[in-house]
């Protein structure tokens, strides 16, 4: 009788031994994690353009009216961010092509900075595009001063007037068709 309790006593188990290391682990963790190198990739490969202020998707144009009256057109695929203050304003380009037409105040400059280098209006309208590592800008009106990542300013960049940088290294001036270089905004190649 003794021998039958023995055995129909179940034997105790023995402890699982629990795996060294990657004890942190969740079921959750990997697919978290997963989710988080993707909205990392996703947000470097959209870059500044998506957290952009203004942009336009390709074949889109839009003209907008800034709150200091100065007008902006954006060309397909632009992206802008606005940084204006009491001191100054600020449009960075981040890419694409926009016409402005400043409005005059003599208290606030007016700047447009891209990834090449920036452009201060002196009164006027002009065209900035910036496309990879070239910034070319167009002047309209009147004249603007243009500086470039690699050192070297422009000091009037005059109506009908267009210079070509590329990587900061600018390009001769060169003058221009100013009809022919504003036909984008007419809807025309």
């Amino acid at each position: 009788e003794q021998r039958l309790e023995t055995l129909a006593k179940p034997a105790a188990a023995a402890p699982i031994a629990k795996p060294k290391g990657w004890r942190f682990i969740h079921p959750w963790s990997m697919p978290i994690m997963a989710s988080l190198l993707l909205l990392l990739w996703v947000g470097i490969g959209l870059g500044p353009t998506y957290f952009a202020d203004y942009r336009t998707l390709t074949g889109e144009q839009r003209t907008l009216q800034l709150s200091d009256g100065s007008i902006l057109v954006l060309n397909t695929a632009s992206a802008v961010s606005l940084d204006f203050t009491a001191a100054r304003r600020t449009v960075i380009l981040h890419e694409g092509e926009v016409y402005f037409k400043v409005a005059k105040d003599a208290d606030r400059p007016f700047e447009v900075h891209t990834e090449n280098g920036w452009v201060r209006a002196l009164g006027t309208a002009f065209d900035v595009k910036q496309q990879g590592e070239t910034m070319t800008v167009t002047v309209y009106e009147h004249a603007v001063r243009v500086g470039f990542s690699q050192g070297k300013t422009i000091e009037r960049l005059q109506e009908s007037e267009r210079i070509v940088s590329h990587e900061g290294r600018s390009a001769p001036i060169e003058t221009v068709n100013l009809k022919e270089a504003q036909a984008w905004r007419g809807h025309r190649l």
